[in-house]
């Protein structure tokens, strides 16, 4: 298991793509997938792609671990 907070994975964001930081801002909301592709127009198997591109690229294990590292380390903006 990887712990939140570790070097490497504060620099991951950096690699995140537009879009994924899109889906990370719905995800830090607490939208479902389905809700997800219907705020931004992409098909529900496009939103579980960019959230697993997400979990694999700041090396996390599941969606409610993103959306607390998220906002833990500042990274978007809790509205």
């Amino acid at each position: 298991m990887h712990y939140l907070g570790k070097a490497k994975d504060q620099k991951a964001i950096g690699v995140l793509t537009q879009r994924e930081k899109e889906i990370l801002q719905e995800v830090i909301h607490g939208a479902t997938n389905r809700e997800i592709a219907k705020n931004l127009f992409i098909s529900e198997n496009t939103v579980k792609n960019h959230i697993r591109n997400i979990m694999d690229k700041l090396h996390i294990n599941n969606r409610v671990q993103v959306a607390t590292y998220a906002l833990q380390h500042g990274l978007l903006e809790h509205n």
